[in-house]
């Protein structure tokens, strides 16, 4: 069961409510925005609050790649499962 602090950005309302419901099934804590700009502004004002933020690749005003050039100089960065797979292709 986990219990670290997840933010969860989609700009799709019921992915958001499906996706938070099973998460917080499994024990985790569960912060979620479906704006893009308001999930940054959330994560930049405590950047250690949350041990894994999950995004959707294609939002609008930012993509999910955008997010760590966004978040550069508030914590460690860790590559998303995406980027390792391009990375590797």
């Amino acid at each position: 069961m986990g219990r670290e602090r997840v933010l969860l950005v989609d700009d799709e309302n019921d992915l958001v409510e499906i996706s938070r419901l099973m998460l917080e099934r499994l024990g985790y804590s569960v912060a979620t925005r479906t704006s893009s700009i308001e999930a940054l502004e959330l994560f930049k004002s405590d950047p250690n609050k949350f041990q894994l933020v999950i995004t959707d690749m294609t939002m609008p005003n930012m993509t999910a790649t955008c997010w760590p050039r966004g978040c550069w100089n508030c914590g460690p960065i860790c590559p998303s499962s995406s980027a390792r797979a391009t990375a590797s292709a």
